[in-house]
């Protein structure tokens, strides 16, 4: 297994002039054909990222008690996550739920070899709250168009949801 130096900017100084760097060393991930590699990393992993990938099997068989118990460790942090993309606790109680319902239904889709369950789960909550961001987006610009009472187009467009518009009819 190789080690790969990665070179990266940490903070910055009392009045932002400048940054420091700090290397840090990321292993790759082995080939898929060397089978030791692979062991000692899934050995390296900690017994609760080994509890996580036991629990999404569980989910993957729809077990719910797995689903219960997974729920209860990643709930808290998927939901901090949600809010600070989101800033509306609201929505992200409604983006949450989504998760969830993505993770029981997909948990058969993730791969141990490829990262971790509290990533993957992390990344179906960020996709989601970029989602509902883009909707929300969508959302206020109908909501300026129909105030304004012309549509933001360009030119070239209109003829075309005009010629759109009479097929509706």
């Amino acid at each position: 297994m190789t080690r790969i130096p990665v070179e990266i900017a940490v903070g910055a100084g009392p009045s932002n002039e400048a940054y420091w760097p700090v290397r840090i060393q990321f292993r790759a991930a082995p080939d898929k054909d060397d089978v030791d590699a692979w062991t000692v990393m899934m050995a390296e992993r900690g017994p609760a990222e080994q509890k996580q990938v036991d629990l999404l099997r569980g989910i993957a068989g729809q077990d719910r008690l797995a689903f219960g118990e997974f729920y209860d460790q990643t709930a808290v942090t998927l939901f901090s996550l949600a809010v600070r993309m989101l800033g509306d606790a609201h929505e992200a109680e409604e983006v949450i739920q989504d998760v969830f319902l993505q993770i029981w239904n997909k948990a058969a889709t993730f791969d141990s070899a490829i990262g971790q369950p509290l990533h993957w789960a992390m990344s179906i909550t960020r996709n989601r709250c970029i989602d509902r961001l883009r909707s929300r987006q969508r959302r206020s610009q109908i909501l300026v168009e129909t105030e304004s009472g012309e549509p933001d187009r360009p030119a070239e467009m209109a003829p075309v949801a005009a010629d759109t518009a009479a097929r509706r009819r």
